[in-house]
């Protein structure tokens, strides 16, 4: 058992709703620090159970991927592991050093130099100045800030505060580091660099990584825990628990959560075929149109020239969501009718990743936009034919577009497609090549 990093036991903690300022969460927690014990919330108030009786363990050399919506509880278990909230009920064992980043700045002194804080945060983890001294040029070197490592941290991006507080955590934490999706604002570069630090890193010490990421978490982690309103849904296997990610939704609750996964296990794969079924009149989001709006592209729905607009795929298809494998061949139907003439037509499909960065603007070119059958009044059919998915692992989403050069006719968002790497490529995108010896 010596492996062993962390073993959580029915953890829970919960936070009072309607309370007064004296027995606010915050209160109570500097409360109980205080004292050395737990607080009870006051009978009078709700209880909001941000965890609930989660459990799980983490050996060394181990990767674990906690994924779920925002409001799943991620951020509070972290805070527990961290020994910065104290649970309400369970049992944690965390054995040997842990550190992690789970909030911009990475509880840097903003005042303070970022050098300072280095040997502010080693300290803290109780490391002697010798040992910082003997790391510091690496953990400057690591993080690529050298011109400004004697600036204040208030001075600094979220970005450059990111790669100091990640520098610091693998040159002097030992045996747990814990990152939260902060990765995320570094650049790519940076989070590259990031994961093959953790790689390299693997067989001495255990990292906790938290991500919206699928793919991050398919491709870094060896087990998985997925959360909900609180609660674990799925532990262990990854691939597992990614399936049963992509059927989650914010409007249902745990036990509506748990109830859906049931009965989707009970249907058979051939009755989730897509069978005719309209994208644009069955599609299912979890983002407001604003947020969506933000990351994908204006929604343009123009009715003048265009009407009965239907788009269907040969992916199975459930609760908005396209499930596809890597290898299997894609098709995408676009009809609609034309009621005026028009001066040209182009047919868009582009698709991004989930942070917005467009990765195939696949679309009608190869039909001359000009052509008179194309561009008169009347039913149109365009099929987008992939001999096999052009995505490798993760979710992405697929948006139409109709245009009128230079303008829109009609855009809108479709589905996400969550995509399984059956033939384990690397990368987001599948690209065609044969390789021979020379």
């Amino acid at each position: 058992m010596n492996d062993l990093i962390v073993k959580a036991e029915l953890l829970s903690k919960s936070f009072a709703l309607e309370s007064s300022a004296a027995n606010s969460p915050r209160f109570l927690d500097i409360l109980a620090a205080i004292v050395g014990r737990q607080t009870r919330l006051n009978r009078n108030n709700k209880a909001f159970w941000a965890v609930k009786d989660v459990c799980f363990e983490l050996r060394r050399g181990e990767n674990l991927g906690i994924l779920g919506l925002n409001g799943a509880g991620k951020s509070t278990l972290l805070k527990i592991i961290l020994g910065r909230l104290a649970p309400e009920s369970g049992r944690l064992q965390v054995h040997g050093s842990v550190g992690g980043l789970i909030e911009l700045g990475a509880g840097f002194h903003p005042e303070q130099t970022g050098r300072k804080n280095i040997y502010l945060s080693a300290s803290m983890m109780g490391v002697g100045n010798e040992e910082i001294d003997s790391k510091i040029n690496d953990i400057i070197e690591f993080a690529e800030i050298d011109e400004f490592i004697d600036m204040p941290v208030k001075t600094y991006s979220s970005g450059m505060a990111v790669r100091l507080g990640f520098s610091t955590a693998i040159h002097f934490v030992k045996d747990l580091i814990v990152c939260d999706e902060i990765l995320a604002v570094g650049d790519f570069e940076f989070r590259q660099k990031c994961y093959r630090k953790i790689h390299e890193l693997k067989q001495s010490r255990s990292f906790i990584l938290v991500s919206h990421s699928t793919r991050d978490i398919s491709l870094f982690c060896d087990k998985a825990l997925l959360m909900h309103k609180g609660r674990a849904v799925a532990y262990g296997d990854v691939d597992t628990a990614l399936k049963k990610y992509a059927k989650a939704s914010h409007d249902l609750s745990y036990e509506e959560y748990i109830e859906k996964l049931d009965d989707v296990a009970k249907v058979d794969a051939d009755q989730i075929q897509v069978n005719g079924a309209n994208l644009l009149s069955s599609r299912v989001f979890d983002d407001s149109e604003e947020v969506r709006i933000s990351k994908f592209g204006r929604i343009y729905r123009g009715i003048d020239a265009i009407e009965n607009i239907q788009v269907y795929c040969s992916a199975r298809y459930m609760d908005g969501k396209l499930l596809v494998d890597n290898n299997e061949k894609l098709i995408f139907t676009v009809r609609f009718e034309l009621l005026a003439e028009i001066s040209s037509l182009r047919i868009g499909l582009p698709i991004f990743s989930e942070n917005g960065e467009m990765l195939l603007g696949s679309d009608s070119r190869d039909i001359s936009p000009s052509n008179p059958s194309v561009i008169e009044p009347g039913p149109k059919e365009f099929k987008f034919t992939f001999s096999r998915c052009p995505l490798n692992e993760g979710r992405f989403f697929v948006a139409l577009a109709i245009n009128n050069d230079p303008g829109y006719l009609f855009r809108d968002h479709l589905a996400w497609i969550h995509v399984k790497n059956v033939t384990q490529e690397f990368g987001l995108v599948h690209s065609e090549h044969s390789t021979s010896l020379a």
